[in-house]
């Protein structure tokens, strides 16, 4: 399982996958290998990606590897089957696919045409991207209209947790102030957290098919809209047994 590390830079095209000189060693990943974009080991960020497929074990990036996210700091591309992406600056996972993704950075990112299995985001965004299950933590944002997840469990304790955008399935709010706003669509959300803000106009135009469901007695539901508690009660609806 060899380690090949980016370090961009080479002539005639510096920030291309398939040119042997930007990697560290001069060897192009393949197949069963692990990548790393390591802080201090790369001149120019990585713009394209493989022409032909290639399988890979992990992708890593270092947090000071960075560059302009949606703007040349790409860490998976499409062609690019792995394993496991780390995300730990301002990079994108802008296409392949991906068993599971963990982001962490600032502002990174899942953008479409990704294909992810699992995706943790604890610091960072849904551009896009197609998603089977997505956990959202306390800087975990879907806020991306190209964005679907069948999926999604939002966990994070703040107002700085939120889906914004995107078609989803089943969504679980878990953390304390999460938000569900006006523009996204579920087909399901529960709500198990003492304080959430949901969208009145969200439910009121059918974008929550289901629900919202509460889960927890003691919840307090705000209208995301307002800001204020949610008095209309036809709106909100105890849990899907029927029962507190």
């Amino acid at each position: 399982m060899p380690n090949r590390s980016w370090q961009g830079g080479g002539a005639p095209n510096p920030g291309d996958w398939d040119q042997a000189n930007n990697w560290v060693g001069g060897v192009v990943p393949v197949d069963g290998d692990t990548v790393d974009f390591l802080a201090g080991n790369w001149v120019a960020t990585c713009t394209v990606g493989p022409a032909a497929g290639v399988t890979l074990i992990s992708i890593t990036d270092d947090a000071g590897y960075s560059g302009v996210a949606g703007a040349g700091a790409n860490i998976c591309f499409p062609n690019i089957a792995v394993t496991t992406v780390t995300v730990l600056s301002s990079c994108d996972i802008a296409g392949g696919t991906v068993a599971t993704a963990t982001l962490s950075g600032a502002i990174a990112r899942i953008v479409a045409p990704a294909v992810v299995e699992t995706a943790t985001i604890d610091n960072g965004h849904t551009f896009g991207g197609t998603i089977e299950t997505l956990t959202l933590g306390a800087s975990g944002y879907a806020d991306g209209a190209a964005t679907t997840a069948t999926t999604v469990y939002v966990n994070g304790d703040s107002p700085n947790c939120y889906i914004t955008a995107g078609t989803y399935g089943t969504v679980y709010m878990n953390g304390d102030g999460v938000e569900f706003r006006v523009v996204a669509v579920a087909t399901t959300v529960y709500v198990d957290s003492l304080n959430a803000e949901i969208s009145a106009t969200a439910i009121a135009a059918g974008r929550i098919t289901n629900g919202p469901y509460v889960l927890n007695r003691n919840a307090i539901l705000y209208d995301w809209d307002t800001g204020l508690i949610m008095l209309d009660t036809s709106r909100v609806k105890p849990n899907h047994e029927g029962c507190w």
